[in-house]
């Protein structure tokens, strides 16, 4: 073999050929592309990538509505904020959307991102109608946040703002602060006239007033605290306030509908006192002393000679004074009602005829027999009852009397009143329902004997 044939034999060989370079670095820019397509976030397009066609700000707008409905809050956040990027979105609706972005960051937990929306909701819009929602949800986030002091601080320059851009005139003397908000007299008073006539009066005096106050302050407080805590976002409570909602606006109706009230006249209100006369009837009614005893042989026995002492006793000027004495002590060594056995077995409070006895209970045989005895007189018989066996007598007593019109004239007019608007809510409430589309299908409301009756004779 030649020297040159021996060298070209002992040449190296090539590992990669130009060929085997190029596909390898193609192979890699592929898997670099897939990698990259692999990572990259993936969110909704705001434009379409086929078409070529951009999107106009309503298209992005129900794009992220869509999102929001759909719970993809993170894309739908994305969208909003590619919505407002729009040159033709006004500053009330930039702020509107921040505050609703905020709301969606409060409901998963994100309070310092929803903090930082809220307050651009504000300066988007200082005006915003809903500032003063705006104020407690960036309250309730720092709370929410574990930072109190400065949910505290929010709420009490937000009110201190509100006070001074409505710039009121005090009325009356400050009678209290929530932090740097005043609480005047003249607003007690119309948290007040806001109440019933009937619980007005229990606040009157001073003293009266004063507890009022506290609860006021309380309320509110509680309320403030409520709001913080995100209840009036609850399902539950949005129901029981869309509910008094329709109450009110019901009311408002009605009050509008009848409020030409029919004047009751002298005349009119003395037919209707004469058509209901046992209702301004002041029944029978008495005032007891009792002992209740635990053996009935014993209790007729003390009656016995209870009674057999009256009657010795009835001969004598002192027959009264005597009497009770007697009474007293008898009821202090027998009775077992530990309430009554210290005080001869009073009982304070007025008995009506058909009422339930104090400390009894309802018992028509002890009821009857207090209203068959006499004035001054011990009861002829032993009362059994849940408690024990009764011998009772009667302390006062006070016959049934019919009060005349003039005493009870202006309840007369009131009941009858009423009575008059009440048919004029029921007669509303008929020409209503006449007047729409409504269809109420009774037979669903048949009681089923009821139904199975009124079945039979079509057999």
């Amino acid at each position: 073999m030649s020297n040159e044939n021996q060298l070209a034999s002992k040449k190296p060989k090539r590992i990669f050929d130009r060929r085997s370079i190029f596909f390898s670095v193609v192979v890699l820019i592929l898997f670099c592309v897939l990698v990259y397509l692999q990572l990259s976030p993936k969110c909704y397009p705001t434009n379409s990538a086929t078409s070529g066609i951009s999107w106009s700000s309503q298209q992005q707008k129900e794009l992220a509505m869509t999102l929001e409905n759909d719970d993809l809050w993170e894309n739908a956040i994305k969208a909003y904020e590619k919505y407002m990027a729009s040159p033709e979105i006004d500053a009330k609706t930039r702020a509107n959307i921040c505050f609703k972005i905020g709301e969606m960051y409060f409901k998963h937990q994100k309070y310092e991102s929803a903090i930082a929306y809220y307050q651009q909701a504000l300066i988007s819009y200082p005006e915003t109608e809903l500032k003063p929602q705006i104020n407690e949800s960036i309250a309730n986030s720092w709370e929410r946040a574990g930072k109190e002091v400065s949910a505290k601080y929010v709420l009490e320059n937000a009110t201190a703002l509100d006070q001074q851009k409505s710039a009121k005139p005090k009325r009356g003397a400050v009678v209290a602060q929530i932090g740097k908000e005043e609480i005047t007299m003249g607003d007690l008073d119309d948290a007040l006239q806001k109440m019933p006539s009937y619980m007005q009066k229990q606040y009157s005096s001073k003293s009266q007033k004063l507890e009022f106050l506290r609860q006021y302050l309380a309320q509110e407080l509680l309320y403030r605290k409520a709001v913080r805590a995100g209840y009036e976002k609850d399902n539950e409570t949005r129901e029981k306030l869309e509910d008094a909602k329709k109450s009110i606006l019901v009311q408002k109706v009605v009050e509008n509908e009848t409020k030409d009230k029919p004047k009751i006249t002298d005349s009119d209100a003395e037919m209707y006192y004469k058509a209901n006369l046992d209702q301004y009837k002041d029944k029978a009614r008495a005032k007891i002393s009792y002992m209740i005893m635990a053996d009935e042989d014993k209790a007729n026995a003390e009656l016995k000679d209870l009674i057999a002492l009256e009657t010795e006793k009835a001969i004598s000027p002192d027959a009264i004074a005597s009497m009770q004495i007697i009474w007293a002590d008898c009821v202090k060594e027998n009775s077992i009602d530990v309430n009554t056995k210290d005080k001869a077995g009073k009982i304070d409070q007025w008995i009506t005829k058909g009422a339930p006895i104090p400390e009894i209970g309802s018992n028509q045989e002890f009821n009857n027999a207090i209203f068959e005895t006499e004035a001054g007189k011990i009861c002829s018989k032993v009362i059994k009852t849940e408690k024990g066996y009764v011998i009772f007598k009667i302390d006062q007593k006070q016959e049934e009397k019919q009060r005349s019109f003039d005493e009870v004239k202006d309840n007369v007019k009131s009941q009858y009143g009423q009575e008059k608007e009440q048919q004029a809510v029921n007669e509303l409430i008929k020409k209503t329902l006449s007047a729409e589309d409504v269809k109420i299908f009774d037979k669903e409301f048949v009681e089923p004997e009821q139904k199975n009756t009124e079945e039979k004779p079509g057999k």
